[in-house]
């Protein structure tokens, strides 16, 4: 699909490999049966072919990016996708408690901290309740959009 050489990011053979596909998907188009051209391919596979490379190349980059991506990097990710899956909002002491290799607040106080420090989410204060008790703090993600 892309080239061995090239860097997918670089965009390099993403034409070509949707040319190449929409030209195999029309082909299993006519070997199904559709009543297509046989000698010109048409705009459903075209746009077939560019939404397979389009996803090819996105997958292709995640992968690189996961591969080349250094340890405090893939912590932090590792992080904030447990706090995204635990509601997107968490304190502090809920990591300890729900997190092994996390042992004390002030520990994740800190990873929060570089959360934020990171653009992954941002503190937000939270009041006494009814009960009465300190305010304290929370760390909330941000919301991911698609592209």
């Amino acid at each position: 699909m892309f080239g061995l050489l090239s860097h997918p990011s670089s965009g390099e053979g993403t034409a070509e490999s949707a040319a190449r596909l929409a030209l195999v998907i029309h082909c299993i188009r006519q070997a199904a049966g559709e009543p297509v051209d046989p000698w010109t391919c048409d705009a459903d596979s075209m746009t077939s072919g560019i939404t397979l490379a389009s996803c090819f190349k996105d997958e292709t980059q995640r992968v690189y990016r996961l591969l080349t991506e250094s340890k405090d990097s893939r912590d932090l990710r590792q992080v904030a996708e447990w706090i995204q899956q635990h509601g997107g909002t968490v304190r502090a002491r809920d990591l300890v408690s729900g997190r092994r290799d996390i042992e004390s607040t002030e520990q994740a106080d800190d990873l929060l901290q570089r959360l934020v420090e990171n653009h992954f989410g941002s503190w937000r204060t939270v009041g006494s309740t009814e009960r009465g008790g300190r305010p304290t703090r929370e760390f909330s993600l941000f919301a991911v959009t698609a592209d």
